[in-house]
């Protein structure tokens, strides 16, 4: 009995078809092939911005992220959200939750860094907003690391520093007597440039944005390792463009992460609050992906 209770009123599960792919790759069903299954908060009332939702329209259950909330005017331009006129500018909490990890810098040179210490990674298309993290790790001194994502760069060594177009925003960022590595967070998304060590914010300016792809390169000198690295491009909505929609009191305004093929509000229109079913917490099945969902 308290199990069905549970079921029925506190946790919902629902599945994810084989073939949705609009919230890929963060509810992608399983890569072994069959349905996903999620589980959700049905107690959950209110939704925020960046939550996943599980909603009802018709006869139909869909699931989405929720990224207008009532009130709001919602635009689309060139791939990125305004609210009020105002582009979104994500939070590394909700960037880290939303990017598409792009294939390993080692699969253009397996075991890098290569033996000059430096490395460079094209990408095909337009990927233009990246995030990139590391851990880096002074063995011994002199050393640094340098990092550049078009004219962006980072420098952590004797004499560390970022800049942006040549002007800089943030000094002292220095190797010390380390034991420990460091983590570097570098991102230009939203039309922003911000830099984080140890998960602190060190550096940020608005940036006008890319009009092409990002380059990235990254230069060690001395004995650095560079572990744990990651790059990852900016969710960002297409193909709809120049969109815009004013939500009533009573609306929300849902995105798929996989935004070339979702159905969601852009093409469907608000959705309404009290057709929300439950907040998305953990997707429970297959096994190789049991996972909180944020």
């Amino acid at each position: 009995v308290i199990i069905a209770l549970l079921r029925f009123f506190v946790v919902g599960v629902y599945t994810v078809p084989s073939t949705s792919i609009s919230m890929a790759p963060t509810l992608f069903p399983a890569a072994e092939g069959g349905d996903a299954i999620v589980l959700a908060n049905l107690l959950a009332r209110t939704p925020a911005r960046g939550e996943i939702w599980i909603f009802r329209r018709g006869r139909q259950i869909y699931v989405k992220r929720v990224m207008g909330l009532p009130g709001e005017r919602i635009e689309v331009r060139d791939g990125d959200l305004f609210l009020d006129g105002k582009r979104l500018v994500k939070e590394r909490s909700f960037l880290d939750r939303v990017k598409v990890p792009l294939p390993g810098l080692d699969s253009i040179w397996p075991g890098y860094p290569r033996p000059d210490g430096a490395f460079e990674r094209l990408d095909k298309g337009r990927v233009r907003d990246v995030v990139f993290s590391a851990r880096i790790h002074a063995q011994s001194l002199p050393a640094s690391v340098m990092v550049k994502i078009n004219n962006h760069v980072v420098l952590i060594g004797p004499k560390g520093f970022a800049s942006s177009n040549g002007v800089e925003i943030a000094s002292g960022l220095r190797f010390g007597l380390m034991r420990n590595p460091v983590e570097l967070w570098i991102t230009n998304a939203d039309g922003v440039f911000r830099v984080e060590i140890d998960g602190k914010e060190v550096a940020r300016t608005q940036i006008r944005t890319l009009a092409g792809q990002a380059v990235v390169e990254v230069v060690t000198d001395g004995e650095v390792d560079v572990k744990d690295l990651l790059l990852a491009r900016d969710l960002r909505y297409g193909p709809v463009e120049n969109f815009t929609w004013t939500l009533a009191e009573d609306e929300i305004f849902v995105l798929g992460d996989n935004s070339a093929n979702s159905a969601d509000s852009r093409r469907s229109g608000p959705v309404k609050v009290d057709a929300l079913l439950g907040r998305v917490w953990a997707v429970a099945w297959p096994p190789s992906r049991i996972r909180r969902v944020r």
